[in-house]
């Protein structure tokens, strides 16, 4: 499993409901660009996200990861972010578009097949300096550099 495997891409999340079996968790409603509009995606960030502060904001979103149902709903992908002393915090893309590639220079994706959430766990992106790092090169979109969406901890893993 190395990087290569990883669809990232820009998401803009539209909708934001409470889970009915969950207290921790959002279901979030994401547009993802013109092939596939919008997905669901059950995320544990309520305790670090309100509502308010998610509707609009760009996400990074692995595409590309098998659908799971967490508490009864079912999940199309996943967002990134990392935990920092407790808090959640996610990576964010403010000046790329819905559905923009999310790489590393010399490392987009070869091959797009549905991946494990244990598959993504062995990938090892990290925080350095509010950026997201693989081997030392930065995640970015054709536009930007992707960043925390809060100063955070060097060296924390991004889940």
């Amino acid at each position: 499993m190395h990087f290569g495997n990883l669809n990232l891409i820009v998401g803009e999340i539209k909708a934001v409901q409470d889970h009915p079996n969950a207290d921790k968790l959002y279901i979030l409603l994401v547009n993802i660009g013109k092939l596939v509009r919008e997905i669901q995606l059950v995320a544990g960030i309520k305790q670090s996200y309100n509502k308010n502060e998610l509707l609009n904001k760009k996400i990074i979103i692995v595409r590309n990861l098998e659908p799971v149902i967490i508490r009864g709903v079912e999940s199309n992908g996943m967002l990134l972010a990392v935990s920092d002393s407790g808090k959640i915090i996610l990576l964010t893309a403010k000046k790329s578009k819905v559905g923009d590639k999310v790489f590393i220079d010399d490392m987009k994706p070869e091959v797009l097949e549905k991946i494990s959430f244990g598959d993504f766990k062995k990938i090892h992106l990290l925080t350095q300096e509010d950026h997201i790092v693989f081997e030392g090169k930065i995640l970015k979109t054709e536009k930007e550099e992707i960043f925390t969406d809060k100063k955070v901890s060097d060296g924390l893993k991004v889940e």
